[in-house]
């Protein structure tokens, strides 16, 4: 079994959140909206 390293942050949105954005668009709503910033 793979398990995630400790160190994983995970962010959960709660609002609706379209899914057709891709990840770009996904790690910009990220960054706009929590202050936080992306890893690729």
């Amino acid at each position: 079994m793979i398990r995630p390293s400790t160190d994983l942050t995970v962010y959960l949105c709660r609002d609706p959140v379209d899914m057709r954005k891709q990840i770009d668009g996904l790690a910009l709503l990220v960054q706009g909206g929590h202050g936080a910033k992306s890893v690729r």
